[in-house]
């Protein structure tokens, strides 16, 4: 597996590996829109062997307890405002059918088959073994 989010690396990755990650955050907080271009620029790369590369997401911000915590994504950009933190990608917040709703949703749109979740203090284990157990 590689992960990225920049051209040099999801290109290369695209070649050579079996699964890709594709990046959420780095500078910036990534949109769903964003995820969404770095599926495509990676499956257009990859040519050939698109059918044969798995695709990951890793959702960093798991807060579907207490929808006010946003603390793993303000580590990674102190000072953004709400709003755009709110939009970030790698945000799974609501309630636990909205978030098995939008987890469909990129893998029926993105084709993301594999999923990592980042659970915090945001997400009691019994909410995140419904979320889980909703998914199967």
């Amino acid at each position: 597996m590689i992960a990225g989010v920049g051209d040099k690396m999801l290109a290369m990755a695209a070649q050579h590996a079996d699964t890709i990650a594709i990046g959420g955050a780095s500078r910036t907080l990534g949109t769903e829109a964003f995820v969404a271009e770095r599926t495509a620029y990676v499956l257009n790369q990859a040519g050939d062997r698109a059918d044969d590369i798995e695709l990951a997401f890793s959702f960093i911000q798991v807060s579907l307890d207490d929808r006010s915590d946003l603390s793993v994504l303000y580590q990674i950009l102190p000072g953004a405002a709400e709003a755009d933190v709110r939009e970030a990608a790698t945000l799974l917040g609501g309630t636990v059918t909205a978030a098995v709703e939008r987890i469909q949703k990129f893998r029926e749109e993105l084709n993301i088959g594999y999923f990592t979740f980042h659970k915090t203090e945001a997400t009691s284990w019994g909410t995140f073994e419904r979320l889980v157990s909703a998914l199967r």
